[in-house]
């Protein structure tokens, strides 16, 4: 009490803060209007720091005129101070995820032009075939530490522009399709874990490569869709279809000896743990259905 009372703002606070403080106190008298936990402070005269919760009212008489304030400032210093110290620790951290994501991209960029590399002498058809789904798979992994990387939110994947950012480049990397094949995509402004993302994107890169290398055979014109949708109830529904000339009767998912059909129906049931339904009607359609927690998996309106 002997450091404040019977004291002035200029005589225990800075210059800027006594003004601050002044211009509430006019502010009060002259509007009649109260000032409520405002938080105020800084660095005291004497080099300490001090934050205060400030509510300031107005003093009247009994014809309700103005003609004075009173108010109490509460000292929250401490966790004013713990606040900061956490905001500071949340940044730094921030700043580390932000650089590993970028990091993380940059080897699978190298991983990727290495094997472009190595690809250029192979003859073998086949052989270099397996590279170049390699990398693609290696591609659409990179892109959602690019995503993380430039987004603001650092846990969860932007969906819609990830699965169009990876549709278009799969269409782009095959030349001879740019100028036959329409790519149609539906997708919902849905944000999604990184896990569930890069299991999204290596089915997606799987089927389109399928459809992309086996559907429009010669000069054959088609389309390829990608739809993405989250329900009220919190279940996921990717959709990706062409209607090229489809799968060949006699292949089934459970049974199949081929590595990408494999990888599809893998990743699906076991990582992310959904149903997956083949429609061979027009073309082919992949519909798998899975549902992750509602605190993982949101649509942003």
């Amino acid at each position: 009490m002997e450091d404040t009372v019977g004291k002035t703002g200029e005589d225990i606070l800075t210059e800027e803060m006594a003004g601050e403080v002044a211009c509430d106190d006019g502010s009060v008298i002259e509007t009649g209007k109260p000032i409520v936990n405002k938080l105020e402070g800084g660095e005291m005269l004497d080099g300490t720091e001090l934050w205060v919760l400030t509510t300031k009212l107005p003093w009247r008489d009994r014809e309700g005129n103005v003609i004075g304030l009173f108010g109490v400032s509460k000292d929250v210093t401490e966790r004013k101070l713990m606040e900061d110290r956490v905001k500071a620790s949340l940044k730094e951290k921030e700043v580390l995820l932000r650089e590993l994501y970028h990091r993380t991209k940059n080897n699978m960029a190298t991983i990727s032009g290495l094997i472009t590399m190595q690809s250029a002498s192979i003859k073998d058809e086949a052989v270099l075939r397996i590279f170049n789904d390699t990398k693609n798979r290696i591609h659409s992994m990179a892109l959602v530490h690019q995503n993380l990387y430039e987004s603001g939110d650092l846990s969860n994947i932007d969906a819609k522009s990830y699965i169009s950012a990876l549709a278009n480049s799969l269409l782009s990397g095959y030349q001879k399709g740019l100028s036959k094949i329409q790519l149609k995509l539906d997708l919902d402004n849905i944000r999604l874990p990184i896990e569930t993302a890069i299991a999204c994107g290596l089915l997606i890169n799987e089927v389109l490569s399928n459809a992309l290398r086996h559907a429009f055979p010669g000069d054959r014109k088609g389309e390829i869709s990608v739809a993405f949708h989250l329900d009220k109830d919190g279940e996921l529904e990717l959709r990706i279809g062409d209607n090229g000339i489809g799968l060949p009767k006699d292949i089934e998912m459970k049974s199949t000896t081929s590595m990408g059909l494999r990888i599809i129906g893998d990743l699906a049931e076991y990582q992310l743990k959904g149903k997956l339904y083949l429609n061979r009607d027009n073309g082919t359609e992949y519909r798998i259905a899975f549902k992750t927690s509602p605190e993982k998996s949101r649509l942003e309106k």
